[in-house]
C-alpha cells in the first residue's frame, strides 16, 4: 500500500521480503511475490548477494529467479500471479531469460552429467582413479541444496512448467508473459516458438486461441518450419470460427522459408474453402497476404498453381470457383512485387484480372495486364474484336474530320462506307441488304 501511494521503499528490506516467499499462508506469499516484483522495478541495477553463496548479481535478475521459483508453489493463485508478473521484467539478463525454457535433469539439486563428460573432465585435469586407494574417485564435495544458485533451480524451466500447468489460468498467464518477453528479444522469440506451437494442441479453446494470438504478435521474428505447420494447420479443421479466423490472421503475418511450406499452406487453404464456405472472405484475405509476403516463392510455384504446360494450352478455369479465385489472389499479389511473373500468365488471365479488379478491388493490386499473352499467341489474338473495331472506327473519324474541303455529309457517308465494308464480315451481309 505504501508503494501504491508513492512512498519509496528502501532496498535493505528486500531480503526480508524474500524470506516471506516461504511463508505458510497463501496471502503472505502472494503479497511477497508482488513486493519482489516492485523491488525489481525500483532497484533493477542494485547488486545483491545470493543467499548462501558468494555470488553477486543484479537485483532484477535475483528477483526474476525468485519469482520463477514461485511457479512451483502449491497454490494456483500464487503460480498464476507469478506467471503474470514475469512478462513485465524486460531488463532481465538474457542468460536468466533463456533458462526459463530449459529443462535440466537435476539430482539432489545437482545437474546430472553423462559418463563421457565426466571422463573428459578427468582427462583434462589429469585426475584418474588408480585403484590403489579406497574411494579415491568419490565426490570431493557435499553440495548443500540451500547453497545452489537460483539460476539453476528457480529460473530453470519456469515457463515450461507454467505452460504444462493443470490450471488454464496459469497456462494463459505464462503464455502472456512469454509473448511479452519475446516481443523484446528476437533470440528468446525463436526459442519460445516451439513451445507456443505445442500449445495449439491444448484441450481448452481459450488456451489454443491465446497461443495463436501470442504467436501472431511475435511473428516478425520467426520463420515457420514444415514440422510446425503440420501441427498448426490442423487447427483449420476446428469447429470454432474464432480459432480458424485467428490462425488465418497469424499465417497472413508469418513467413515461411521453403517452397514446400508455402505449398502446404496453400493446400490447407484450398481444403478449408471447400470445408467451410462461410470463411471464403477470410481465406481470400489470407491468400492475398501470403502472396505479398512471399513473391519469390510464389513465382517458383506459378506453373503448378495455374496448371500451365510448356507446349499445350490449358483449359480456362471457371472464375466462379472459390478455390481458383484464391489461387489468383495469391499469384496476382505476388506479381505486384515480382514483374517477371507476368510473361508466365496464360491468355485468359487479362480478362480474369479485370473481373477480379472490378469485384474485389481491395484484394487485387494494380497490374499492367492489358497486353499479357501466352508465348505462342499473336498480336491479333491479344486484342478483342470489339476493342479493335471501336479503335479503328474512332481513328477513321479523326482522320476524316481533318478534311475541310469535303462537306460534312460526304464525311459521314465515307465513314459509314468504311464501317460497313471493312468491319462487318462479308458472309454476314448481302448486296440486296
Amino acid at each position: 500500500m505504501w508503494h501504491q501511494r508513492g512512498i519509496l521503499l528502501e532496498w535493505h528490506i528486500y531480503q526480508l521480503v524474500c524470506s516471506s516467499l516461504k511463508d505458510d499462508y497463501e496471502g503472505v506469499r502472494l503479497a511477497a511475490v508482488k513486493l519482489v516484483w516492485v523491488f525489481s522495478h525500483v532497484y533493477p541495477e542494485h547488486i545483491v548477494t545470493v543467499h548462501g553463496s558468494a555470488e553477486s548479481i543484479r537485483l532484477v535478475d535475483d528477483g526474476f529467479g525468485k519469482i520463477c521459483n514461485m511457479m512451483n508453489d502449491i497454490s494456483m493463485r500464487v503460480r498464476a500471479e507469478a506467471a503474470s508478473l514475469l512478462g513485465s521484467l524486460h531488463d532481465v539478463s538474457p542468460h536468466f531469460l533463456q533458462q526459463t525454457l530449459d529443462k535440466k535433469l537435476m539430482s539432489n539439486m545437482r545437474q546430472k552429467r553423462t559418463l563421457h563428460s565426466r571422463q573428459r573432465e578427468c582427462y583434462e585435469t589429469g585426475e584418474w582413479s588408480t585403484g590403489q586407494r579406497w574411494a579415491d574417485d568419490a565426490p570431493k564435495e557435499d553440495v548443500d541444496p540451500e547453497s545452489m544458485s537460483l539460476i539453476s533451480s528457480g529460473a530453470c524451466g519456469a515457463f515450461v512448467h507454467g505452460l504444462e500447468d493443470e490450471f488454464l489460468e496459469v497456462r494463459n498467464a505464462a503464455m502472456d508473459s512469454l509473448c511479452e518477453l519475446a516481443t523484446h528479444s528476437a533470440t528468446f522469440a525463436k526459442l519460445s516458438q516451439d513451445f507456443l506451437v505445442d500449445m495449439f494442441n491444448d484441450e481448452i479453446e481459450a488456451v489454443r486461441l491465446n497461443a495463436i494470438n501470442s504467436l501472431r504478435k511475435i511473428c516478425r521474428h520467426l520463420q515457420l518450419r514444415e514440422d510446425q505447420l503440420d501441427i498448426m494447420l490442423n487447427v483449420l479443421k476446428d469447429s470454432n470460427f474464432d480459432i480458424r479466423e485467428s490462425l488465418r490472421e497469424m499465417l497472413a503475418c508469418c513467413r515461411v522459408s521453403t517452397k514446400e511450406c508455402l505449398n502446404t499452406i496453400v493446400l490447407a487453404m484450398l481444403d478449408n474453402v471447400g470445408r467451410y464456405s462461410e470463411d471464403r472472405s477470410s481465406i481470400w484475405n489470407c491468400m492475398m497476404n501470403l502472396g505479398r509476403n512471399h513473391p519469390s516463392l510464389v513465382a517458383a510455384m506459378t506453373p503448378v498453381l495455374l496448371s500451365l504446360h510448356p507446349y499445350f494450352e490449358s483449359v480456362e478455369p471457371d472464375l466462379s470457383d472459390s478455390a481458383y479465385v484464391s489461387i489468383l489472389l495469391l499469384v496476382l499479389n505476388a506479381a505486384a512485387d515480382c514483374p517477371t511473373m507476368l510473361p508466365l500468365f496464360p491468355r485468359y488471365m487479362a480478362s480474369h484480372y479485370t473481373c477480379l479488379r472490378n469485384t474485389l478491388p481491395h484484394l487485387v493490386p494494380s497490374l499492367p495486364l492489358t497486353g499479357v499473352s501466352s508465348p505462342g499467341s499473336t498480336k491479333s489474338e491479344m486484342s478483342s474484336p470489339v476493342h479493335g473495331s471501336t479503335s479503328f472506327f474512332s481513328q477513321t473519324l479523326q482522320r476524316l474530320s481533318s478534311v475541310t474541303t469535303v462537306g460534312l455529309s460526304i464525311v459521314h457517308f465515307l465513314a459509314l462506307f468504311v464501317f460497313v465494308f471493312f468491319l462487318i464480315p462479308k458472309q454476314e451481309i448481302s448486296w440486296e441488304e
